[in-house]
């Protein structure tokens, strides 16, 4: 976790928030301040990032793929999404 979120999060923390922290990429980061949930699309969250890195290299930014863009409002729409309200049933709304 980037040094300015730990700081970010911690400070929400100490100002009375309950923090509860999913993570984007990677496994859970532990803490005194916060409670963290497992990542339910960590295999979607690398294969998407993984993907977005090897596209730098050959896309052009300003065309953008209005194909993909569907395909990956539907992906987070009916599978991501899906995954992280099941995670944190009863903790988020």
């Amino acid at each position: 976790m980037y040094t300015s979120w730990w700081q970010l999060l911690k400070a929400l923390h100490e100002t009375g928030n309950e923090v509860i922290v999913v993570p984007y990429l990677g496994g859970a980061v532990e803490s005194l301040w916060w409670r963290t949930y497992e990542n339910s699309c960590k295999l979607e969250s690398i294969l998407y990032n993984n993907f977005l890195k090897s596209q730098k290299k050959v896309a052009d930014p300003s065309k953008p793929n209005k194909f993909l863009s569907t395909i990956t409002k539907n992906l987070i729409n009916l599978d991501i999404k899906p995954k992280i309200k099941k995670t944190t049933h009863g903790h988020y709304n």
